[in-house]
């Protein structure tokens, strides 16, 4: 059987993370979303998901449940369901990252791009939470990377990867970065 290899993606909005994980679901990897635990709380409790209620929801789990609790679910599924390849993304808050790393073959990378890049991505895609201007955009993103104990902290995550690229060119060159990556951590 082969070891388990757990890769987590973290990064600023807009910036590729679903392209990434796109090829690494392409090389058969399992996907689990914190973002998608949200989402499904965000029903629960009868909540729009845009991205102001779903940044308050995984606060307030964070809050009554420990700070690490989204990844903790995770890889508690990730365990019982005995997958070896597994994805993790919307990383967003270090503890996420500890509960992770008690898998011995975790990696976290790191995907960013400029901002102005990042925004004009994230108007093309056109997802309901993305429906917002620039200096809403950035209010947000300044939220998000460096919240208080129980918010999100992206800053102090993205400090955590073992990994980062950087998606300023094109596909195909995203694509090259992320297989070269890959043939590291899979050694």
């Amino acid at each position: 059987m082969p070891k388990q290899l757990i890769i987590g993606l973290t990064g600023t909005q807009g910036s590729g993370k679903d392209t990434v994980a796109d090829w690494f679901k392409d090389q058969g990897f399992a996907y689990f979303s914190c973002s998608d635990i949200i989402r499904q709380e965000c029903g629960f409790r009868q909540l729009e998901t845009n991205r102001d209620n779903l940044i308050m929801i995984g606060n307030d789990l964070r809050k009554n449940f420990g700070h690490g609790i989204l990844a903790e679910k995770i890889l508690q599924q990730i365990n019982e369901k005995n997958i070896n390849r597994a994805l993790v993304v919307s990383l967003r808050h270090p503890d996420e990252i500890v509960a992770l790393k008690k898998s011995k073959n975790f990696f976290l990378i790191n995907v960013d791009a400029d901002q102005q890049t990042r925004f004009q991505r994230i108007k093309q895609r056109g997802r309901l939470e993305d429906s917002v201007d620039f200096i809403k955009f950035a209010q947000q993103e300044a939220q998000e990377r460096t919240g208080s104990a129980n918010q999100q902290q992206l800053n102090s995550v993205m400090a955590l990867a073992d990994f980062t690229i950087t998606n300023d060119g094109s596909l195909a060159e995203l694509q090259q970065k992320i297989n070269q990556l890959y043939q590291k951590i899979n050694l």
